[in-house]
């Protein structure tokens, strides 16, 4: 729990700084990331409310790099929460939008955000397909298999 409650005192100085900057996508990905912790560290309402507020920053960021990523790590949150319809919904549209700007280690990323959630889903067959098309672009990439999970 340290490591969480370090790294949330991390994000809330980082917030602080971002906020004056008045970047939206930047702020959406902090409160993503914001919201995994959160989650992590069991309060889920905060978590939720959070990840509410960085999907509406980020969506109206003209940033779509900023938008796919904090999409991937919101969907991966919603797996964790027991949501694999959710993530299934953020990593489609974060794949979606990686692919159409060329964002290939997000692309990688909503691909194994994907499989998860298929696989959650009881869809295993999609869930292998979506897998190693996220393998093999991480190989691709030449992604080491510690830069593949989050």
């Amino acid at each position: 729990l340290k490591e969480y409650t370090d790294a949330q005192r991390c994000l809330e100085r980082a917030r602080r700084i971002s906020d004056q900057t008045h970047d939206p996508g930047n702020v959406g990905v902090l409160l993503a990331l914001s919201a995994d912790v959160q989650h992590r560290l069991g309060d889920t309402a905060d978590a939720a409310r959070l990840a509410d507020h960085a999907l509406e920053l980020v969506r109206s960021s003209v940033v779509p790099i900023r938008q796919v990523k904090t999409e991937n790590i919101l969907g991966r949150l919603c797996t964790r929460q027991g949501d694999p319809a959710g993530a299934l919904q953020l990593h489609t549209s974060a794949l979606k939008t990686a692919s159409s700007i060329g964002y290939r280690i997000e692309e990688a990323h909503a691909l194994a955000g994907l499989a998860r959630a298929c696989e959650a889903l009881g869809d295993h067959a999609t869930a292998r397909q979506q897998a190693g098309a996220a393998a093999g672009l991480f190989d691709t990439m030449g992604v080491p298999e510690i830069g593949r999970s989050r």
